[in-house]
């Protein structure tokens, strides 16, 4: 780890070169090698990461070209920048020919801002020996005690909720009002959990989080269970939360993000065969924008899929053909792909063949005579998607992870399959994926999120987990469990 200086700029994005914007309310890019010594003539990644006012900026997207001060570093081309849910990108494909003292550059279009990181690199002989071929199979390790043991918790969301630096975790259920809840699981900055005292409400079918009144502390929205009402968790900033149920909007699927660049998170709803894009007013308010028909909504996923800096859309579908949707101006433009015909219970964007460009995975569901297989949609650079990679995972998809168990560079697949046995597939780079384990301790998964809860700088995977019996969790068997990569 001593063999590398990271310098954090205080680089200013999307500010023409800093005028006009406050430092508080502008992008702020960070660089850093991911792993250990940077050492001549071995590949190493980078994390990108976006921050406004000291928080990460989960909804940044922009185009990133990378320089160097030695001629001869093989780098990647200019690649998109299209932060996930910690405001982080892992960029890979980076490469230095000569041993020395190197000052690489982040530069952001089209303003031409800076983020430099100094980088001592080794000569290739001080490398300690590698293993070319892993020993063994990778397998996922949930060893640590659950957060929440025994809390019904059927959905949650990771980010930092009190304001501390470290991530916690709001968790929910989806259950009858006697039995559900929701509580925040406050971070101890070790990757252990503390709750709160759970608030007892009617149940949760989705939530998702973000700065919704836009006064710099997270919140968290969510659709109520059986009526789909739509409701806010506004934070105070310190982790506490005050229900908001006055908004009058309803349905079964949902997603935030900034469709429009006025730096105010936009919500976008399934509402029976509707796609409902509603603008953010600010103070936890929306309005509706325009919706557009579609069958049989079940998911979305925000992400850049044509590289122009503004977030797109894909939406999941039960039977009726995944779309992509165009974002032009603020407004969805249907590109015309179906993209499958199966029940597509979750999707996660991510570059999964190292191209710079937003692939995606979508989560299938096995359902009568079709088979859970989860699909490998590769992106063409221009947004249009091919399935030339086959499928990854074998079990009823109930949600997908994207996170690099290996350290290898590349995104590797977790699959949560419910009632089912979960599974990993490792990368080979080029979004080909092998299955690494079928843990068959690895049961009842509902969600799947990654996130640095224990503040190494690599991401940890996140699952819920609880046994359900005729529709009723039980007790003792719940929880959030945490995991960790071993290999034999």
């Amino acid at each position: 780890m001593g063999a590398r200086t990271v310098l954090w700029t205080a680089l200013l994005l999307g500010c023409g070169g800093g005028g006009g914007e406050s430092e508080e309310s502008a992008i702020a890019l960070g660089v850093r090698v991911v792993g250990d010594a940077v050492r001549v003539d071995e590949p190493f990644s980078l994390e990108v990461t976006a921050r406004r006012g000291g928080l990460v900026e989960p909804s940044y997207t922009g185009r990133v070209r990378f320089e160097c001060d030695d001629p001869d570093a093989s780098l990647p081309t200019t690649t998109t920048f299209s932060a996930d849910d910690r405001g982080r990108k892992v960029v890979s494909g980076f490469r230095m020919r000569d041993a020395g003292r190197f000052t690489l550059r982040a530069v952001e279009f089209p303003e031409g801002d800076v983020a430099s990181l100094v980088l001592t690199v080794e000569p290739a002989a001080s490398a300690p020996p590698v293993d070319v071929e892993p020993r063994g199979p990778a397998r996922l390790v949930f060893d640590r005690p659950p957060a929440a043991v025994g809390r019904r918790c059927h959905l949650f969301e990771a980010a930092d909720f009190d304001g501390d630096g470290d991530i916690d975790l709001f968790a929910a259920s989806d259950l009858p009002i006697a039995q559900s809840e929701y509580f925040l699981l406050r971070n101890d900055g070790q990757g252990f959990f503390i709750a709160d005292e759970p608030v007892h409400d009617r149940g949760w079918s989705a939530i998702a989080q973000g700065d919704i009144d836009s006064n710099g502390s997270i919140d968290v929205i969510g659709l109520r269970t059986n009526a789909g009402k739509v409701s806010l968790m506004i934070n105070d900033g310190t982790g506490k939360f005050t229900l908001d149920t006055g908004l009058a909007l309803y349905g079964h699927a949902l997603v935030l993000g900034d469709l429009d660049g006025d730096d105010t998170l936009d919500l976008i709803l399934a509402d029976g065969n509707r796609i409902e894009v509603h603008r953010g007013l600010g103070q936890g308010r929306f309005a509706l924008h325009e919706e557009h028909v579609a069958d049989h909504i079940l998911a979305f996923a925000l992400a850049d899929i044509d590289g122009d800096g503004d977030l797109d859309l894909l939406s999941g579908h039960r039977l009726a053909g995944n779309r992509v949707w165009r974002n032009d101006g603020g407004r969805l433009v249907d590109t015309g792909q179906l993209l499958g015909q199966w029940i597509t219970t979750s999707i996660r964007a991510g570059d999964l063949d190292g191209d710079g460009d937003v692939d995606f995975v979508a989560g299938n569901y096995a359902g009568g005579s079709l088979p859970g297989l989860n699909h490998i949609w590769i992106n063409d650079g221009d947004g249009r998607f091919v399935n030339d990679r086959g499928s990854a995972g074998q079990m009823c998809t109930i949600a997908v992870g994207l996170i690099d168990v290996d350290l290898d560079g590349d995104l590797d697949l977790v699959n949560g399959a419910g009632t089912a046995r979960g599974e990993l597939w490792v990368n080979d780079g080029s979004a080909r994926f092998e299955e690494s384990v079928r843990d068959h301790e690895f049961f009842n998964t509902l969600a799947v999120r990654e996130a640095d809860i224990d503040g190494d700088g690599d991401l940890d995977l996140l699952r819920a987990t609880a046994t359900l019996t005729r529709g009723v969790s039980s007790p003792g068997k719940d929880g959030i469990e945490i995991a960790r990569v071993e290999r034999d």
